[in-house]
Parts: structure tokens; sequence; C-alpha cells
């Protein structure tokens, strides 16, 4: 098993960051917040390349409605904190 050193500041904006997320998915789960976004609201909020890889890794699974692909938001959210939070935080330490 791999140590991870985080400094109090780093620590902090993992606590924050995944508070938010909670807070977001509690909202989603009442109905308060949109739970679904078209795959191509997803490409203009997070990047085409970084949502065809996740679908392609099998990180988020496409939902089709009609004619629409759908992609649930707490999960496109999950992962772009991860990927952001890994990058800045974890990435860096070696």
């Amino acid at each position: 098993m791999k140590v991870i050193q985080l400094e109090e500041n780093q620590l902090a904006h993992l606590l924050s960051t995944a508070a938010t997320l909670g807070a977001k998915a509690a909202l989603t789960d009442a109905g308060l917040q949109k739970k679904e976004v078209t795959k191509a609201a997803a490409y203009r909020m997070y990047s085409r390349r970084s949502v065809d890889a996740w679908i392609s890794n099998n990180k988020i699974k496409p939902v089709f409605r009609g004619s629409k692909t759908m992609l649930i938001l707490t999960d496109l959210e999950l992962l772009s904190k991860t990927n952001q939070v890994f990058k800045k935080h974890i990435m860096k330490v070696d």
C-alpha cells in the first residue's frame, strides 16, 4: 500500500470537494437539481475528450431516452472533481 502525504490545505480541499459533491447528490435525490444531462451538454461542460474517455473506460454509463443519449450529472461531476483533485494534490507527490 502506498502512503500519500497531504498538507493541511490539500486535506481541506479534499474534504470541501467531498462535502460539495455530497450536497449536490442530496439536492439531486430531493429533485431540486437536474439528474441527467444530454451527452452534448456533457461535452460542453467537461470536454468531449473527458466524457468519451469516461464512457470508453466504463466509468460512466450512458442512458438512452429515445433519440437522446443522457448521462447522470452527479457521476460526471464526481469524475471531473476526482480527476482535478488527483492531478492537483496526489499526482505530484512522489
